[in-house]
């Protein structure tokens, strides 16, 4: 799915800091997305930060995303 970048909240990560984040740009920049971030139900980021950083700062305003359900979603 795609999701457009202002909708996806980050919280508090175990990894904070984003090592490489030029070269991953650059990479992003002439090969795309190879593998989209990672996020729940409700738009929070799973992992893949540095891939959303990485398309912040090539001004994308969409990211690909693949979405897991919670726990809570899984009853319904």
């Amino acid at each position: 799915m795609i999701i457009a970048i202002s909708e996806i909240k980050v919280g508090e990560r175990i990894r904070r800091e984003l090592k490489d984040i030029k070269q991953l740009t650059e990479n992003i920049s002439q090969v795309g997305l190879i593998h989209p971030i990672s996020i729940d139900s409700e738009f929070n980021l799973l992992c893949g930060l540095r891939r959303l950083e990485a398309c912040k700062l090539l001004g994308w305003t969409e990211i690909e995303a693949k979405m897991f359900p919670l726990e809570e979603d899984k009853d319904v």
